[in-house]
C-alpha cells in the first residue's frame, strides 16, 4: 500500500493533475470524447477520404510556398510556373486516373479497413518503403508532464504504466470512447489508427519495404536499462491487470537486476542503435541475427513482440531542448526505434 500511494502522490503532484481515478476513457484528449459510444462505433458509416479538387491542391501548394521563397522571388516565381504548367498539362490527366484509382479502391483488408484512396498508398510507399533513418526523419515524441512529487522513478512509471495497461485494455475491448471534431458526436472521427498505438513494431521484413507486425496477443513489456533488455508480464492468464504497486515492484527488481548486470559487466549488444540507421541496412543486420542461435535472436523476439517499451534512461535532461533530443534519438541506446510506442523515464521527467 506504501508503494502505490508513493506512485499515486507523484502523479496528483504533477503540473497535470493527472488521476488514476479517472476511467481512461474519460479523460479528455486533444478532440472531444463521444461519451457512451463504443470505440469503432461509427467506422462503417463514415465517409471515405474525399479526393480534393486538382485547382483547390495547386491553390494550397502555392499558399505554401510563398512563405517558404519569400525572400527568393525568382524561385518562387519558376516554382509557380511549374505549377501553372502542371495545372493546365499533366494534373488533370492524374486526377482523373487518382478518382478512378478511388472509385475501384473497395476491397477492405484486416490491414487497410478503410478502404480510401490514400491509406495503402500512404502506409506502403510514403511511409513503410522509405530507407532513412527513423530518429528524426520519421519518428516523433511529445511529453505526458513534469513531476515534481517524487524522486523516485520507478514510482512515476509503475503508476503510468498501469494507466497506459488500462488504456491499451480499453482499445482491445473497444470501450474506448471515439473522438468527435465537434464534441457533439454529430461528426465522429475515424478511431483506427488507435489500434496501432501498442502492440506493434515496424519491421524490415525486406531490403526495400518493412511492415507493421501485430502482436495481438502479447501479455508482456520491456524494459530497457543502460542498453539492456528485461521483460516481465502484465497481464495475466485471467486476463487481469497487475497493479499500480505490482508494476512498480517489478521496476525496482529490473533496476537491481540492471545494476547487477553492470557490477559483473555482463555484456549485452547495444541492439537498439541497429534501429537507429538506414532500414536497409538493419534488414540485413535483423535477418543474421533472427537467423541465429544466439541470446540476441531471443532478445530481439521479445523486444518486438511487447505490448510497448519503457526505457529508465540514464540521461539527466536539463532544459526541454535536452529532453526533445532525447526523445528524438534516445541516445542511440534507450530507444527502439521500431515500436509503436515507448515511454521515456528520466531522473527529472
Amino acid at each position: 500500500m506504501a508503494t502505490r500511494k508513493a506512485a499515486l502522490d507523484a502523479l496528483k503532484g504533477s503540473q497535470t493533475g493527472f488521476d488514476l481515478a479517472i476511467p481512461p476513457e474519460d479523460v479528455p484528449g486533444v478532440h472531444p470524447v463521444i461519451a457512451g459510444a463504443s470505440l469503432n462505433q461509427f467506422t462503417d458509416t463514415l465517409p471515405s477520404l474525399p479526393i480534393p479538387p486538382l485547382d483547390v491542391t495547386l491553390d494550397q501548394y502555392i499558399a505554401c510556398l510563398k512563405p517558404l521563397l519569400q525572400h527568393n522571388p525568382q524561385a518562387l516565381s519558376q516554382a509557380i510556373a511549374y505549377v501553372e504548367d502542371f495545372r493546365n498539362n499533366t494534373g488533370p490527366i492524374l486526377q482523373s486516373k487518382l478518382i478512378e484509382f478511388s472509385n475501384n479502391n473497395t476491397d477492405k483488408t484486416n490491414e487497410w479497413p478503410n478502404t480510401h484512396w490514400l491509406e495503402k498508398t500512404w502506409d506502403t510507399l510514403a511511409y513503410l518503403s522509405d530507407r532513412v533513418p527513423l530518429p528524426l526523419n520519421v519518428n516523433c515524441m511529445g511529453t505526458l508532464f513534469e513531476c515534481t512529487g517524487t524522486n523516485y522513478p520507478t514510482w512515476r512509471c509503475g503508476a503510468v504504466l498501469h494507466g497506459l495497461l488500462r488504456f491499451d485494455q480499453s482499445i482491445r475491448n473497444g470501450t474506448l470512447s471515439p473522438e468527435s471534431l465537434d464534441g457533439k458526436g454529430k461528426t465522429p472521427l475515424c478511431m483506427y489508427q488507435y489500434s496501432r498505438l501498442f502492440r506493434h513494431s515496424r519491421v524490415p521484413t525486406t531490403p526495400t519495404q518493412d511492415e507493421w507486425i501485430n502482436y495481438t496477443e502479447s501479455k508482456h513489456i520491456c524494459v530497457n536499462v543502460n542498453h539492456r533488455w528485461y521483460q516481465f508480464t502484465v497481464i495475466q492468464k485471467d486476463g487481469t491487470l497487475l497493479t499500480a504497486s505490482e508494476c512498480v515492484r517489478e521496476l525496482d527488481i529490473i533496476k537491481r537486476l540492471a545494476q547487477e548486470d553492470d557490477n559483473n559487466n555482463v555484456y549485452n549488444p547495444n541492439l537498439c542503435s541497429m534501429t537507429c540507421g538506414n532500414r536497409t541496412d538493419w534488414h540485413y543486420n535483423r535477418l543474421a541475427l533472427s537467423d541465429s542461435n544466439s541470446t540476441a535472436c531471443t532478445t530481439l523476439l521479445q523486444i518486438e513482440s511487447a505490448i510497448f517499451h519503457i526505457s529508465l534512461s540514464s540521461s539527466t535532461p536539463e532544459t526541454p531542448t535536452d529532453l526533445m533530443n532525447l526523445g528524438c534519438t534516445g541516445n542511440g541506446r534507450d530507444v527502439w526505434m521500431d515500436k509503436s510506442f515507448t515511454m521515456i523515464v528520466t531522473c527529472r521527467f
